[in-house]
């Protein structure tokens, strides 16, 4: 996968790793990306943006596991949701069972280095 974290954002990427297998109709994927954000302004979802093959609209979405270091700033965990009919993965915020929102601009400390690392699966 490539990177696009936020619309119309510049990021400096010291690393992006991407790793995907498919099997059947499952595609397991794998990231890395290390990057610094600069942006004033700027506003939007962190998303990755890439993936191999598009998400199954008829399946729905498959949730993946991320891990963050650095910069970021959110309560409780953070997973990957998959937007079906795209080749794009939302990466959310569970701050609660029954919360789940986006990561946006404001997540993310400008000018600061961050990792995220993170793996999961969807349907196609």
């Amino acid at each position: 996968p490539r990177s696009t974290l936020f619309p119309y954002t510049t990021l400096f990427r010291s690393t992006q790793t991407g790793n995907y297998t498919r099997i059947g109709n499952v595609v397991y994927f794998s990231f890395t990306l290390i990057c610094t954000p600069t942006f004033t302004t700027a506003s939007g979802t962190a998303e990755i943006t890439g993936l191999p093959f598009t998400v199954n609209a008829s399946l729905g979405q498959s949730i993946g596991v991320c891990v963050s270091a650095g910069f970021v700033t959110y309560t409780g965990s953070i997973a990957l949701a998959p937007i079906v009919a795209t080749t794009e993965i939302f990466i959310s915020n569970y701050a609660s069972a029954t919360s789940l929102t986006n990561l946006t601009t404001t997540n993310f400390t400008t000018a600061q280095q961050f990792e995220v690392i993170g793996s999961g699966f969807y349907f196609v």
